[in-house]
């Protein structure tokens, strides 16, 4: 299933009300805070675990309404000059198409609104956002689909600026997806964009027509967040309750000239293998040969086999060649089990450990994928491990829970210690050895003792789905994990 998450129809601040409030804070411009998503902030000078847990010292100063469900997490920038004032900005993005710049020291006020189904964004003529109607599908949101991936920002100051955002408006009687390149201190489209989204591959798989599998803005839902990556936006794809032909699917087009650039399908000749992640951003590093980027993503239930098709798999992908192709590659032995239980390896994002030294261990390129299943896999970013029938060739494979007690979403990582929150479970913490020479591994060090007793509605009606947790912190002292709750 490619799934759901917590919503929001308001924005609330919460801030320690003794310290300088929000002025001079760390730009938050991507999912999960960098391109490895490891969710973390390390220049935290304000917050600390003695301040926030002070009743009289800590708590929501406002919120602010919106006009749809926010499924795409905010972002912060903290010097933007609007109006020839300078403002700190959230941005926050909703399911009914809308883009919001609110002031974050002035109890939210709207700075700008951009409204992505007007025409002044590129869309017809009575255009609305995709209504639920359309798909009878209630996987992300039970009226409307407009934005749910995370948006990507490339700031450059204060008055300079650009936030890139994929939309979904019903137009006519079909649904068009576009990428938008917002001017952050206005809202107005950049680069001639929008551009509407499409794309064609050979491939045999469902939904082809002659030889070739097209994108379909219906059926294929762009959840991940989105990825800024050496002057590329890279966006995924996954789909809409496992209906319809649909795929996984990740692209990218030329941050200055809104051109496409880049198209990698995960089935061409088989069936799903969708790429969403629970809204997870497409995860990345600079440690390929002579420092080229690799993107790395986890793929949910579908076709696996050697004729090009990869579903439940963890690939990286090539980014330098003509055509893009899966550089290396890891897919559990229980793969076939995991797609006829829809239990997804991809209900996850690939987490990227900071890097190690190489003189402290033989395996400096770590990443973490967890999955639906309630297994936890820590792998080689060299050598991800390949299918092997028998036995995963991995650094180590680890249960943390059993179905429906995996993960929806990602953790974080902080002080060689990764947090995250399953699904009708609770908050733990497992650390990170690593050994001079050996296989490093996790283990569990904590678990918190709060159970969320369950949702009262969604597409999981009286299921917890988990949380996805930030940490904040000064360097390495003073370290908060925080984790947006819902009931």
């Amino acid at each position: 299933m490619n799934g759901c998450q917590v919503s929001a129809r308001s924005v609330s601040i919460f801030l320690a009300l003794g310290g300088g409030f929000l002025f001079g804070q760390t730009n938050v411009l991507t999912q999960h805070n960098d391109i490895g998503r490891t969710g973390q902030n390390l220049t935290e000078t304000i917050l600390t675990p003695a301040n926030v847990s002070a009743s009289n010292n800590f708590g929501k100063l406002y919120s602010a309404n919106l006009d749809g469900r926010a499924f795409a997490q905010p972002l912060y920038v903290s010097s933007v000059t609007i109006g020839g004032v300078n403002h700190s900005v959230v941005y926050v993005a909703t399911e009914h198409d809308s883009v919001y710049a609110l002031d974050a020291n002035a109890n939210g006020a709207i700075l700008w609104k951009a409204s992505l189904f007007d025409q002044a964004h590129g869309a017809a003529a009575g255009a609305i956002p995709d209504p639920q109607s359309d798909t009878g599908c209630g996987d992300v949101d039970f009226a409307e689909y407009g934005i749910a991936g995370t948006p990507v920002i490339n700031y450059a100051s204060a008055t300079t600026g650009t936030l890139y955002v994929v939309s979904t408006t019903y137009e006519g009687s079909y649904p068009v997806q576009r990428l938008h390149a917002l001017d952050i201190t206005s809202g107005a489209e950049q680069f001639n964009g929008p551009v509407t989204i499409s794309a064609s591959v050979a491939g045999t798989g469902t939904g082809s027509v002659n030889g070739a599998i097209s994108f379909d803005p219906k059926w294929d839902h762009q959840r991940p967040g989105l990825l800024l990556l050496n002057g590329t936006v890279y966006m995924g794809w996954g789909s809409h309750c496992d209906a319809g032909p649909w795929h996984g699917w990740v692209m990218g087009y030329n941050a200055s000239t809104l051109k496409q650039t880049f198209v990698f399908l995960s089935t061409p000749n088989g069936a799903s293998g969708g790429v969403w992640t629970s809204g997870a951003g497409l995860a990345a590093d600079n440690d390929g040969p002579n420092g080229t980027p690799r993107i790395f993503e986890a793929t949910g239930n579908g076709t696996f086999d050697s004729n090009g098709d990869w579903s439940e798999s963890v690939l990286n992908l090539n980014l330098s060649g003509a055509t893009p192709q899966v550089t290396d590659s890891f897919t559990p032995n229980t793969q076939a089990s995991l797609t006829n239980s829809d239990t997804d390896l991809g209900s996850a994002g690939t987490l990227i450990i900071p890097d190690l030294p190489s003189s402290a261990s033989p395996y400096p390129h770590l990443a973490v994928q967890l999955s639906k299943s309630g297994t936890m896999y820590l792998l080689n970013r060299e050598n991800l491990g390949g299918y092997n029938t028998n036995t995963d060739q991995v650094l180590q494979e680890q249960t943390f829970g059993t179905y429906p007690y995996g993960l929806w979403g990602i953790p974080a990582y902080f002080n060689k210690s990764i947090y995250f929150w399953g699904a009708n479970s609770n908050l733990q913490q497992w650390s990170l050895t690593v050994p001079v020479s050996g296989k490093p591994s996790l283990s569990l060090a904590s678990q918190g003792s709060y159970t969320e007793p369950g949702a009262s509605g969604g597409y999981y009606v009286g299921t917890f789905l988990g949380a996805t947790p930030s940490i904040s912190a000064n360097g390495t002292t003073n370290g908060i994990v925080w984790v947006d709750d819902w009931v």
